[in-house]
């Protein structure tokens, strides 16, 4: 496992002998830990709080001994969307060429989808058509049109859920209806529907324990406070440490080793575990809009 996720990581195929020119043996002190970090990292399981400083100082020690630079990115935060109410809307393509043209006419209604635990999550595609407005055969791709929009989403870019999508009327063509058309309408139905039923997006909430000294604590629940968190818990552990339970958004704690290292002068100790998805404030949708409007001039 460690040598397959380092070699994701790095690019590389170890194997005994060298690799670009560097013994192997001068990677064995790195590749436990590197890999370790990146299958926390990339399943999002509860971490220790040095153990992103000591990717850093292991990352600095592989590009010192065997010149092979690891560039660092920022965290890509998975954000989610989805809607509040009830909508519908015409999606209607026609295309008309030379030769045969493409014609697909359906109406899409959506509404939340909110799953046991009262959050918005998975997707649920009901054919409401009668009278054969649209035929059988042309309906499975209506479902295919509508589950290609969600994976780019409506107003930021990112994956929709939590909804149900129902296609209940529409009109064909004997010659120019084919699926290809029919999905084009889908996709232009679905994004006209979600438009006017309250878009919205959603980001990871995480619950982090932080162990730390006592007089630190009321510094560490300002801090989690000013990071958009709540304080969910407090209690005292078998050492005399207070422990700190709070819920914040993941990305808002993307430095929070950094952060608690200098509150605490590196006394404190934290982990953390997805707790689920909510709605991001407004002004911090607003932002992410704009930078996906942006990239998209681009």
């Amino acid at each position: 496992m460690c040598l397959f996720l380092f070699r994701v990581a790095f690019g590389y195929s170890l194997r005994f002998g060298e690799v670009g020119g560097v013994p192997v043996s001068d990677f064995l002190g790195i590749v436990p830990v590197a890999a370790v970090a990146l299958y926390v990292l990339l399943s999002r399981r509860a971490f220790p709080a040095d153990l992103l400083a000591q990717v850093s100082v292991l990352l600095n020690r592989l590009e010192d001994r065997t010149k092979v630079a690891a560039k660092s990115v920022p965290i890509r935060i998975p954000y989610r969307e989805t809607i509040r109410r009830t909508a519908s809307a015409q999606g209607r393509h026609k295309k008309q060429t030379g030769g045969a043209g493409q014609y697909g006419d359906c109406w899409l209604r959506v509404e939340p989808l909110i799953g046991p635990d009262g959050t918005s999550d998975g997707y649920e595609f009901v054919d409401e058509v009668v009278g054969g407005r649209i035929p059988r055969s042309l309906i499975p791709a209506v479902d295919k049109g509508v589950q290609e929009t969600m994976k780019d989403g409506i107003i930021a870019g990112y994956p929709l859920t939590g909804i149900r999508v129902a296609v209940y009327d529409g009109s064909y063509h004997s010659v120019d209806s084919n699926e290809m058309a029919f999905r084009a309408a889908a996709r232009i139905g679905l994004r006209k529907a979600c438009a006017d039923a309250d878009p919205v997006v959603l980001e990871p909430i995480e619950e982090i324990t932080v162990t730390i000294p006592e007089s630190y604590a009321g510094a560490v629940m300002g801090d989690i406070s000013a990071s958009r968190g709540r304080v969910t818990g407090m209690e005292t552990d078998e050492r005399g440490d207070t422990v700190v339970i709070a819920q914040a958004p993941l990305a808002e704690l993307t430095d929070y080793s950094t952060r608690l290292r200098s509150i605490t002068r590196g006394t404190g100790d934290f982990t953390m575990k997805p707790a689920g998805y909510e709605q991001v404030p407004y002004d911090v949708q607003a932002k992410l809009v704009e930078r996906y409007e942006e990239g998209r001039a681009k």
